[in-house]
């Protein structure tokens, strides 16, 4: 696939394109060493995309991949089992996470972070951004529920909601049965409460944070479903997270993951900058026990 066939395929999922304006050949030059003979590919390819962002849905699940592609030329590193220098070329991620990190070698070929060839060229490149699908479901480490632990959750945990559910009532409000289960299990609780990056609200914040309707006459068209408002439930440095009839958490209209706990996987591995979601950590059992032992 040609870059102009690509652009044209990709445009409806299309979020930005950035051209380089930066002078890439001593850039690159600088960068690469002896063994990276053929370097013209790498400086054509970066000359022409500095940074595109785009999203499309897969077919075959109910997720949205999204694509950050472009050369970094900040991270360059050597791979002795390829002989070449590579550079870090943007991530794919989905709704749970990122899932696949990029790199493209000094002679145009990508990789991801395992060595593992993804293109030969930048027209394989292209035709595997329009058609790869992985039905992602990362896995839940057990650092993960280390973390809940320590924030104060258990298995089994199950706070009052007596009272709280007394005031849903007396506002005329109805919660799916999802929401309050996720309320009842972690309503409260902080992760990483050094910097309150991660806050489950409490049942009294919930409240607060709740419309009220009010209405003399409770009638059926007095009750509302929290299904067509939004119930923020947690609160992060960046911005509070509501949760849908479903159980899944949203930020900025847009799902976290596609389960319950994907979503609080996605939310804890965000609150600690080196625990981000990346497919090291979802897949590297070595560097998961060195993680895990560092929380």
């Amino acid at each position: 696939m040609t870059r102009q066939d690509f652009l044209k395929s990709a445009q409806k999922y299309l979020q930005s394109f950035k051209s380089r304006d930066d002078n890439v050949e001593s850039v690159i030059s600088d960068k690469c060493n002896e063994n990276d003979t053929d370097i013209n590919a790498i400086i054509e390819f970066s000359k022409w995309i500095g940074n595109a962002v785009f999203k499309r849905p897969e077919n075959k699940s109910d997720d949205v991949l999204e694509f950050v592609v472009g050369p970094s030329f900040d991270s360059a590193e050597f791979w002795t089992d390829i002989n070449k220098t590579v550079f870090y070329n943007g991530y794919i991620a989905g709704l749970a996470g990122i899932i696949k990190t990029i790199y493209m070698s000094s002679d145009g070929k990508f990789y991801d972070y395992k060595h593992e060839l993804i293109a030969r060229n930048e027209e394989e490149f292209f035709d595997f951004l329009l058609s790869v699908e992985f039905d992602f479901h990362p896995i839940i480490k057990e650092s993960v529920y280390t973390v809940l632990r320590k924030a104060g959750w258990y298995e089994g945990r199950c706070v009052d909601v007596t009272a709280f559910s007394n005031e849903l009532y007396r506002r005329n409000i109805v919660l799916s049965n999802a929401q309050l289960n996720f309320i009842r299990e972690f309503s409260g609780i902080t992760v990483n409460p050094y910097s309150e990056r991660c806050r489950f609200l409490s049942l009294n914040e919930i409240l607060e944070n709740m419309p009220i309707y009010n209405s003399e006459f409770k009638t059926d068209m007095d009750t509302h479903n929290h299904s067509e408002y939004p119930l923020t439930v947690v609160n992060t440095m960046d911005f509070p997270c509501y949760i849908d009839p479903n159980g899944i958490l949203k930020a900025r209209g847009i799902p976290l993951g596609r389960t319950t706990m994907e979503c609080i996987n996605h939310l804890v591995k965000n609150s600690y900058g080196w625990l981000f979601d990346i497919d090291e950590f979802n897949n590297d059992p070595i560097k998961h026990d060195q993680t895990q032992s560092d929380i």
